[in-house]
């Protein structure tokens, strides 16, 4: 299952990732400034805008001190 923190301005816009079952959501008040995907030792940087970034870091350490932060705020997030 993905796991996925979101800002509560998006609750709206999520329902319909409700009905998917390889989704799990939560809210949080913190805005991040990128959409940031985390998978085995990957870590995936996406930048919205005009022209849209993105870049993929592939290092064992950087994915899991980002797993550890995902953790730290998923403990933190509200329920949908």
């Amino acid at each position: 299952k993905a796991r996925i923190i979101m800002h509560p301005s998006t609750k709206e816009e999520m329902k319909e990732f409700s009905r998917l079952k390889h989704y799990e959501y939560k809210f949080v008040e913190t805005r991040f400034p990128t959409n940031i995907a985390i998978w085995r030792d990957k870590v995936l940087t996406l930048v919205w805008g005009e022209e849209p970034v993105a870049f993929v870091i592939k290092s064992k350490q950087i994915a899991d001190k980002y797993k550890e932060y995902f953790e730290f705020i998923w403990q933190r997030s509200k329920e949908k």
